[in-house]
């Protein structure tokens, strides 16, 4: 397995090859959501990356999200809310995550209304809370792209 950061430099120079990608990071103030542990503690189940426990169907009308590690859970939750999720638990491991939410039947499907269940399951499901705040958060900015050169 190659190491993420060694993978994302290899994916960098390919698409600055390929299609002459170029790029620069700045710092953007931003609305994020903190994940930190909730008053009452964690009720999250230890694992290993190895493990793979036996989880029950989703009900039907209820979304999952399942990660690993919370890392893993942070960009998940980012997918699903729309707004990137920043780990401020300092909990570290490996970690058994299902995370089963569902929008109320009368609240629509917006990303807004599955951001809100989400929410309210991060914190009875998992005992930890999705805090809203504004971080400055490093972006990556294209500033040029050509198409793709031929094989």
């Amino acid at each position: 397995k190659i190491p993420e950061d060694q993978f994302h430099r290899m994916l960098q120079a390919l698409l600055a090859e390929r299609f002459g990608l170029k790029t620069h990071k700045e710092s953007k103030e931003m609305s994020i959501y903190a994940l930190i542990v909730g008053p009452k503690g964690t009720k999250l189940t230890p694992g290993t990356p190895d493990s793979h426990p036996s989880i029950p169907p989703t009900a039907p009308g209820k979304s999952r999200l399942m990660a690993l590690n919370l890392k893993g859970l942070c960009r998940a939750l980012s997918s699903v809310s729309g707004r990137l999720v920043m780990d401020e638990t300092n909990l570290t491991g490996d970690y058994t995550i299902v995370l089963d939410y569902s929008v109320e039947a009368g609240g629509g499907s917006s990303q807004e209304d599955r951001a809100s269940a989400m929410i309210d399951a991060v914190q009875e499901e998992l005992g930890l809370r999705l805090v809203p705040r504004k971080a400055a958060v490093e972006i990556v900015v294209i500033d040029s792209a050509q198409k793709p050169t031929a094989n």
